[in-house]
């Protein structure tokens, strides 16, 4: 049996006209959640806060957690603990080019398009939508 650690990850769940905010990180082909991984000492809001200050240039007033989800990591011994928040996006979105190569708003049909979104997007975040009819 192997020893499995757990990666804590907090993202942004932003909503317009029907549509996520996404992000696509450089050398990656696939968007996902504004966000990232937690330093060692730092809360989930705090990990929130930090990623979209040097993702998008902005922050969150009054985050408020949606979800919190699971999934294998890409190795086999490491497990994604997903901390998902919506909030009010204070301030202009702009991409930091050293952790962003590319903004979208997209919904389900990206992937009739061609378009990758990473698993707790594909597998969680557009099911609720058509679940919840947002």
């Amino acid at each position: 049996m192997y020893n499995t650690h757990m990666i804590q990850w907090a993202g942004l769940f932003e909503i317009k006209d029907g549509k996520i905010l996404m992000v696509r990180e450089p050398h990656k082909d696939f968007f996902v959640l504004p966000g990232g991984k937690q330093d060692p000492g730092e809360t989930s809001i705090q990990t929130l806060q930090r990623e979209l200050q040097e993702e998008l240039g902005v922050t969150v007033n009054d985050p408020q957690l949606y979800g919190e989800y699971e999934l294998e990591g890409k190795s086999y011994d490491s497990i994604m603990h997903f901390a998902v928040f919506t909030g009010e996006i204070v301030g202009d979105i702009v991409a930091n080019p050293e952790y962003i190569a590319e903004i979208a708003w997209l919904d389900e049909t990206a992937q009739d398009q061609g378009i990758k979104v990473g698993n707790v997007v594909k597998n969680i975040i557009f099911p609720s939508l058509q679940n919840n009819n947002l």
